[in-house]
């Protein structure tokens, strides 16, 4: 007897539903960035770098930063225990599709998010800069820099990816404890990036001293890439060990 496979059709409608999901329990972050784009706007507007009501504006802006940071690694860290951990696992394990398309859903909204948040960071130094630097001048900057940014690029997706798959994996990690959970959850997250910083240090001693710069971006793409393979591995066999019992 044959089973029959599910159509990649449905397959894509289910992942698309897991996305709709992250999106509504994400939905604060929308609130924040909202609150963001107003302070950029009013900033904008009144820029005086002489005025009280401008570094007034600017503190407030860098708080609201701060907040939102804080605030996008706890909803991602939430949203992923609740949806493949905790309340809503019935929901999203009851899904048609694969432990690889669950967790690649969940990326793509919070790298989404990532972007939407770097794009007001973005605006919010233009705004805070608008009445200092030209916009000729800022032109002029980035075509000096301009291959240097290209080959940064695949640099920072990689280092977003990772930063993301790392939040999961430390979920993964802690998803069994019942008490303190995000109090071991943060021991947890700070204790592997001490751990992944002394790595770093220990290997960039090792390199040469006349090392080329193409050299050096390439052994930075290959460190993310092999964090990012490793978190995602461990965030998955996780995942797949509690659907075995």
């Amino acid at each position: 007897m044959q089973i029959a496979k599910t159509p990649l059709k449905t397959h894509i409608s289910h992942a698309l539903k897991i996305c709709k999901h992250e999106f509504l329990m994400s939905r604060i972050l929308l609130i924040i960035v909202c609150i963001i784009m107003a302070i950029n706007l009013l900033i904008f507007i009144n820029n005086d770098p002489h005025s009280a009501t401008f570094f007034i504006l600017i503190g407030i802006q860098y708080f609201a930063f701060f907040i939102c940071s804080i605030t996008y690694v706890l909803s991602a860290a939430i949203s992923f225990y609740q949806g493949v951990f905790g309340k809503h696992a019935y929901l999203t394990h009851a899904l048609p599709v694969s432990i690889e398309s669950i967790i690649g859903a969940k990326i793509l909204i919070y790298f989404l998010w990532f972007l939407v948040i770097f794009a007001a960071f973005v605006f919010a130094l233009y705004a805070g800069t608008s009445g200092i630097s030209s916009i000729q001048e800022l032109l002029v900057f980035f075509k000096k820099t301009l291959d240097f940014i290209w080959r940064l690029i695949p640099l920072f997706i990689l280092s977003v990816l990772q930063e993301i798959v790392f939040i999961f994996m430390v979920v993964a990690l802690v998803h069994r404890k019942k008490t303190y959970t995000l109090f071991i959850g943060i021991l947890t997250y700070f204790g592997i990036k001490v751990l992944l910083l002394i790595l770093f240090g220990i290997l960039s001693n090792l390199l040469p001293d006349n090392i080329e710069e193409n050299t050096i971006l390439l052994l930075l793409y290959l460190y993310n890439i092999l964090l990012l393979c490793l978190f995602y591995f461990i965030c998955h066999r996780i995942i797949k060990y509690k659907l075995a019992l």
